[in-house]
């Protein structure tokens, strides 16, 4: 809980964050005036580290964005330049294009790198799954709390997130947490237990013949990974497909949390329908040949597989190398031998010295954030303020009603807010 105090966001991380997304949002829709602009991701849900960046998207309500929008909107930006000196709390550097799978472009204002893309309606859809798993799970937003554990450790201390470096993405270490309440649940009481059962349970995973969906361990069927779909670009090797999920040993699941997540898969499962569906940077399965993207989308194996719960054509482990598996795999398992060592250790082991070895790190990191960090002396369970961890009720508000909007067969979002975005309370 230490740790999770000391990375956690601050009101002034917070305010800072709401001011950079306004300022992007009314960028946005001033160029864009039939799209609606909405954060998504970390920041939202109150679980970013202190390097997090913001992820902002728009949403239209057609089908797909006008074409040369990042390149209208790298110029909108370049020309707010000009309108924020050097030194200012706007002050905008960097702006890249990024043409990879999902088309973001990359800019810096005031310090913080925010990403921007169109019509990610995964990313919306996620960010209002896990918080409302945070919400039925409560206990003090423990879910929240050992998501911020979690990357804290995964990003420091073993350098294994970044989907851009060939590692995980930040949706997939979310998954794994899930999957460790969903299985685990009744036996986690604070960050730490979760951080100990993730580690011991994928530091022996195999991934060479399972992948991982929340509702247990998948069997990879025969064939060559990531080869396209059956028939596909004529005698093709046949995909590898996923078997039923199987069973996890030890499990001690959480009362009532298998029977919640199937009905929050329901509701917010990114539907076909949805704009954007499949092309947001956590919804991005790959599709079947069909013609513009209306195939059948097909889950893509790869070296870690990881099925997304909104969208199971989505592989979250996809980023991830051959290389960097057996790392993942190697970390998690030095991590959990040295977690286990001193929560084991008996009267001889003096935990506090251990827990600053453990996460040296996330604590150095945390000095250079002031304005983040928290004194450690004085954070305790108690003090972990729940709000803290609670995504604004705004961006619920806003995102369900373009679900919704969406979720009819006809239904189309209403215009933009005229040039006028309102920025994260």
């Amino acid at each position: 809980d230490a740790v999770v105090g000391a990375v956690r966001p601050s009101a002034a991380a917070a305010a800072r964050r709401a001011e950079v997304f306004a300022f992007v949002a009314n960028v946005l829709t001033k160029l864009c005036r039939t799209s609606k602009v909405f954060a998504f991701g970390s920041v939202p849900l109150k679980c970013y580290l202190p390097d997090g960046d913001v992820d902002v998207t728009a949403i239209f309500p057609e089908e797909r964005a006008p074409d040369g929008w990042a390149q209208r909107l790298m110029q909108a930006v370049e020309r707010a330049r000009l309108q924020h000196p050097q030194r200012s709390a706007l002050e905008v550097g960097e702006v890249t294009l990024i043409n990879a799978e999902v088309k973001l472009v990359k800019l810096e204002v005031g310090g913080l790198v925010v990403d921007v893309s169109v019509n990610s309606a995964g990313g919306l859809c996620a960010m209002l799954f896990l918080d409302a798993v945070d919400g039925f799970i409560g206990q003090n937003s423990l879910f929240k709390r050992s998501i911020l554990l979690v990357k804290s450790w995964c990003f420091y201390e073993s350098r294994v997130l970044g989907a851009h470096h060939a590692l995980l993405s930040t949706y997939a270490v979310e998954t794994l947490v899930l999957f460790v309440f969903n299985h685990f649940g009744a036996r986690l009481e604070r960050p730490m237990d979760v951080l100990h059962a993730l580690l011991g349970y994928f530091g022996s995973f195999d991934w060479e013949t399972h992948g991982i969906s929340l509702a247990g361990p998948v069997a990879l069927g025969g064939g060559g990974v990531g080869v396209g779909p059956a028939g596909a670009g004529g005698g093709q090797a046949q995909p590898r497909q996923l078997g039923p999920p199987g069973r996890v040993d030890g499990a001690e699941p959480l009362e009532g949390l298998a029977d919640f997540l199937h009905g929050a898969v329901v509701k917010f499962a990114v539907l076909p329908g949805l704009p954007g569906a499949g092309e947001g940077d956590q919804a991005c399965g790959e599709r079947s040949a069909g013609g513009a993207g209306r195939g059948r989308k097909v889950f893509q194996c790869k070296q870690v597989n990881i099925v997304d719960p909104l969208l199971p054509s989505n592989n979250l482990g996809r980023s991830v190398s051959k290389g960097n598996m057996h790392r993942i795999r190697r970390a998690f398992a030095a991590g959990h031998k040295w977690l286990s060592h001193f929560l084991r250790g008996g009267p001889s082991v003096d935990v506090e010295m251990e827990m600053q070895h453990f996460f040296a790190s996330t604590l150095r990191r945390c000095d250079a954030f002031p304005s983040q960090a928290r004194d450690l002396e004085r954070v305790s369970l108690a003090g972990v303020d729940e709000n803290s961890c609670a995504a604004p009720a705004f961006v619920e508000a806003r995102a369900s009603s373009f679900i919704a909007h969406h979720s009819e067969p006809e239904g189309v979002m209403a215009a933009g807010d005229g040039g006028s975005a309102r920025g994260m309370p």
